[in-house]
């Protein structure tokens, strides 16, 4: 073998010698200071199964290897949850960020496939490990570098990250308040307003699940699920939380033929 061949080869080794998050099953994750230090740090919105246009979002935010499959070592990624169902290629998304050595918080439809493994015709094809790595997935990574979390649908203002429900956390939409002034979770538009309007801190929020109201910027949160499934945009932002730090890709529409559940 030549000199170029043996260099190949190590660059080939090199690309995919990825350390795989190892979440415990934990209910919270951090990430310290000495995993974050020195690394650009990208999350993304909502995937929905569209796994082309999330590597070559990827690749516009320059932190996807050579090899299109792994994380670049100078940096962390991290998804918002619901990374699978109504887009084209699913299973494929999943292996690909359970491989990739990125990190994931768990939504509405990583719970769904947990909760009802038999009810989507594609889950039946996942693997042992694929399924055994949903049902590890935190409900929110926090990033002490940048004091962000990052969690599927959003916090009760108020209430620390270890009180908040899983409700809240992978549903919630809007907030509703008692005749108390206690602020009440709602999943479904009609009732109550954004929860990130009331959201004042003390952490920056990372958000996904809203689609509804698409890209949504605040001082203090920012919401990454722009419709990509239906023809919109995948979007990630790099930390700190900015308008500037976006990042975003236009996005197939893989709506039903009949516009069902559109």
């Amino acid at each position: 073998m030549t000199m170029k061949g043996v260099f190949i080869c190590l660059s080939v080794l090199v690309t995919f010698a990825v350390a795989r998050p190892n979440y415990n099953g934990e209910r919270h994750m951090t990430l310290g200071d000495d995993i974050t230090a020195n690394k650009r740090v990208f999350v993304v919105g909502d995937v929905h199964g569209c796994l082309d246009e999330l590597r070559l979002l990827l690749e516009r935010a320059d932190v996807l290897n050579r090899d299109r499959n792994t994380i670049k070592s100078d940096a962390i990624v991290v998804f918002a949850g619901d990374i699978t169902n109504r887009g084209p290629r699913n299973l494929d998304t999943l292996k690909f960020v359970r491989k990739s050595g990125a990190y994931q918080v768990r939504g509405n439809h990583e719970d769904n496939l947990n909760n009802n493994p038999n009810g989507y015709s594609w889950f039946r094809h996942a693997s042992g490990k694929d399924r055994r790595y949903l049902q590890s997935l935190p409900y929110t990574i926090t990033i002490s570098r940048f004091n962000t979390v990052v969690v599927h649908a959003g916090l009760l203002p108020g209430k620390p990250i270890h009180e908040q429900s899983r409700t809240v956390m992978t549903r919630m939409r809007n907030i509703a308040f008692d005749n108390f002034g206690n602020p009440l979770p709602i999943e479904r538009p009609g009732r109550g307003r954004e929860w990130a309007r009331y959201w004042n801190g003390p952490q920056d929020v990372v958000f996904g699940h809203d689609a509804a109201r698409n890209l949504q910027i605040r001082s203090k949160s920012i919401g990454l699920d722009t419709n990509c499934w239906r023809g919109g945009r995948l979007t990630g932002v790099f930390l700190p939380i900015s308008a500037r730090n976006i990042v975003s890709k236009g996005c197939g529409n893989y709506c039903p033929p009949d516009g069902s559940n559109c």
